[in-house]
């Protein structure tokens, strides 16, 4: 049984999704039960950034002024709490699954995103291959 301490859900299907704590929060990921592609609100990610950094300069002003290293890192685990808690995830609607060629890096784009990859390449190359064509 997994533990989801965040409570972060899948919208479509409810399931409890499990977020890696470095991680990029652009990063688009995929729930193991409906496969539905997930992406962080850009307005969560924005508010939770926020929480985060008013949490460092708190955690390190704090214990400066009132001499107690305790109460720093206390202020910086709540603040690092309520930024997830904060996190909301919505529904991506991506066109392609699209490879690097060079760093192999997976990325997940709408079909207008390729079009402008194709126009914009040099001399006909294009460094991206399409891996898949997802369906909505």
């Amino acid at each position: 049984m997994k533990l989801n301490l965040t409570g972060h859900k899948c919208p479509t299907c409810n399931t409890a999704i499990s977020l890696k704590l470095f991680r990029n929060r652009e990063e688009v990921i995929r729930c193991k039960q409906c496969n539905s592609l997930l992406i962080e609100t850009p307005k969560s990610r924005l508010i939770s950034s926020i929480v985060l950094v008013l949490g460092i300069f708190a955690a390190i002003g704090v214990p400066l002024l009132i001499d107690y290293f305790f109460i720093g890192v206390l202020l910086l685990l709540v603040s690092f709490s309520i930024a997830q808690a904060l996190i909301k995830l919505t529904v991506a609607k991506p066109d392609l699954k699209i490879r690097d060629k060079i760093t192999n890096r997976v990325s997940y784009i709408r079909t207008s995103d390729w079009e402008e990859i194709v126009k914009n390449a040099k001399n006909g190359k294009i460094n991206y291959e399409i891996i898949e064509h997802l369906e909505h």
